[in-house]
């Protein structure tokens, strides 16, 4: 939290404090309304970029919210059937086109499915999804689906991978064998020995896929025209806009924080251990 504050107030591209430009101006209101009118210009053109940044943080919160979920949700459903069948050539197969997800580059995955919906979905469907004017809202679902898949394929391929290894791990262990030796239905093993155990790697695994996402942002917006805090960003350097993109980076860096304190809250409510461990360690 302390890093967050020093980066704002280190990089807001502030001239001088707030309190001084407000003490600067008001003593000179006797002699001069120029600088009122100045600061109080300074502090709207402030709010509007306040105002700008604000959305396109939420049009990539949308995106990027939207594409974790896909890709979790799938990496999930995937790296379960591939782990509870560790031996099977489904099981092969999934973590071959894993291992192929998670080290394709964005950009060239974005070229793919945009090429895919271009030359066969949109004419198999009569429906056009690669929309790139900026008219189009970003709540679409023909302009959200492509970039959203981009972004989906490395979570979706980390998830899985980290799936299966947890699985691997937890269902040759001795109480796994013992309920199953008992007699207990594989739901009731599934549910009781074996998703407590492999909580907190798949959540672990979540949390990373949010970074991978948020690595590609720039590349896919940029790709796809998506008005939020990648192509902005590019913008603002190439601009040379010290202050928007100060305020662009405090908002990614609040949302790191803001994510990493609720996988840490998720997991000390999952597993009291964790919380244990964390005391020692401090």
């Amino acid at each position: 939290m302390v890093f967050v504050l020093v980066s704002f107030f280190s990089f807001a591209a502030l001239d001088q404090p707030v309190l001084r430009q407000l003490y600067t101006s008001l003593a000179m209101v006797g002699t001069s309304s120029v600088s009122l009118f100045h600061f109080l210009t300074n502090f709207s053109e402030v709010g509007d970029r306040l105002a700008n940044v604000g959305l396109a943080y939420l049009r990539s919160m949308v995106l990027l919210l939207l594409s974790v979920a896909l890709g979790s949700g799938m990496g999930l459903l995937l790296g379960f059937a591939a782990g509870m069948r560790p031996n099977s050539p489904q099981a092969t197969a999934v973590s071959a086109v894993s291992f192929i997800g998670v080290l394709t580059p964005s950009f060239l995955t974005a070229l793919f499915v945009m090429l895919a919906f271009v030359r066969y979905i949109s004419p198999a469907v009569g429906v056009r999804f690669i929309l790139l004017s900026p008219s189009v809202s970003v709540f679409d679902f023909r302009r959200l689906l492509a970039p959203a898949i981009v972004l989906a394929v490395r979570p979706l391929a980390y998830v899985t991978q980290v799936t299966i290894g947890a699985l691997q791990e937890v269902i040759y262990t001795d109480h796994v064998r013992t309920a199953h030796a008992k007699g207990l239905p594989p739901r009731v093993v599934l549910s009781r020995h074996v998703l407590r155990n492999v909580a907190l790697p798949v959540l672990t695994s979540i949390n990373s896929s949010f970074y991978f996402s948020l690595s590609s942002l720039l590349v896919v917006e940029w790709l796809f025209n998506w008005s939020g805090i990648g192509l902005q960003l590019l913008e603002a350097v190439s601009k040379r806009d010290a202050e928007t993109a100060s305020y662009l980076l405090v908002s990614v860096g609040l949302t790191m924080l803001l994510i990493n304190t609720a996988v840490k809250i998720a997991m000390r409510h999952i597993d009291p251990r964790v919380a244990e461990s964390e005391s020692v360690i401090s």
